[in-house]
């Protein structure tokens, strides 16, 4: 039991020392974002167009609370490799030689979607979110738009894409380190596509099929790709045995 009780703390200390890494590691980042984040909100306000005189704000500190929170979002998003590795060392401890090279590799393509995603997110879904939240709302209400929830939202929304577009990843580093196997995803493989179309169409239109079509069929085959991966691994683990 005592030994048991050792374990667990050991465990919440681990946990503890990875996140006061990676939280510390975010907010340096944040601090240096913070004296350059207008150069991230001009871009950021540029899908309103001839709308961005319109961003109000309604508190003495909401314009300081914005820049704070689009900081923030910068040094996730730059200290990503960060984060990514804390959080993989702490699932997969005790990692061998051989599946340390795997996990750092594994590191640099997480990020290098992440970052993709995010962008892609930003670039490619925004604009169509955006003409069809604004279109349906000015249908009978006239926009006034307070600027720290308009580039909240579109620091979240890229957020969003960027992680959706690591799941499938995620899902293949479980799979190469035995904490999943190809049978669970494939039995949870609906829940999952199901989960990705919710989130995509709360963002777009639904009539909007290309949009559509254009996220979610990469992602459904980078699970697909991911299923067969965690597969091969698991036969060539049960022929090396």
């Amino acid at each position: 039991m005592e030994q048991k009780e050792m374990e667990v703390t050991e465990h919440l200390e681990e946990l503890r020392k990875r996140i006061i890494i990676a939280l510390t590691s975010v907010m340096m980042a944040s601090v240096i974002a913070y004296s350059k984040i207008m150069i991230l909100i001009e871009i950021m306000i540029k899908p309103l167009g001839s709308s961005k005189s319109q961003l109000v704000f309604f508190s003495i500190t909401e314009g300081f609370l914005t820049r704070f929170k689009l900081a923030v979002f910068v040094g996730i998003v730059c200290m990503s490799p960060i984060i990514f590795y804390q959080t993989i060392a702490f699932v997969t401890p005790g990692l061998t030689k051989k599946e340390k090279p795997f996990v750092y590799f594994s590191i640099f393509i997480l990020t290098l979607f992440f970052v993709v995603g995010t962008i892609f997110g930003f670039i490619m879904l925004l604009p169509y979110a955006l003409d069809f939240l604004m279109g349906y709302s000015k249908s009978y209400m006239t926009p006034i738009l307070s600027g720290s929830m308009y580039l909240g939202f579109i620091a979240v929304f890229c957020l969003v894409i960027g992680i959706m577009f690591i799941i499938p990843l995620v899902l293949v580093i479980l799979g190469r380190v035995g904490i999943i196997n190809s049978k669970i995803l494939r039995k949870n493989r609906k829940y999952l596509i199901v989960g990705f179309v919710a989130i995509e169409l709360s963002f777009i239109p639904a009539g909007d099929m290309l949009t559509f079509a254009v996220i979610i069929l990469p992602i459904t085959l980078l699970y697909e790709i991911a299923i067969w991966i965690v597969y091969f691994a698991e036969r060539k683990r049960k022929k090396l045995k």
